[in-house]
């Protein structure tokens, strides 16, 4: 694991990782544990992570090393074999430097 961005919001840590892409966790005060929520499969190199969040919906921005913006919303459908749930993206942006 190589750490390249944290983002938090509330319980919730959004981690950017160079080898396994974006994560979604959350922090359980009681116990002090860190649980997976979701995450995104595709091989990717996020730069930077952030939270969107408008009222009840919540969701999750990452910019990679190609210059792709991508826009993510947990996905509860679709359980993967670690019990850690699909990202859902929403749209690739592609932007020039």
């Amino acid at each position: 694991m190589y750490v390249t961005s944290v983002t938090i919001l509330k319980h919730y840590i959004l981690l950017g990782d160079m080898h396994h892409s974006v994560q979604l966790l959350y922090w359980r005060e009681a116990d002090h544990a860190l649980l997976p929520i979701s995450k995104d499969y595709d091989p990717t190199v996020p730069l930077c992570t952030e939270f969107l969040y408008d009222g009840a919906k919540l969701g999750m921005m990452m910019t990679d090393d190609e210059g792709n913006l991508q826009l993510f919303q947990e996905n509860p459908r679709y359980l993967s074999y670690s019990l850690c749930t699909y990202m859902f993206l929403f749209n690739i942006l592609h932007y020039l430097f």
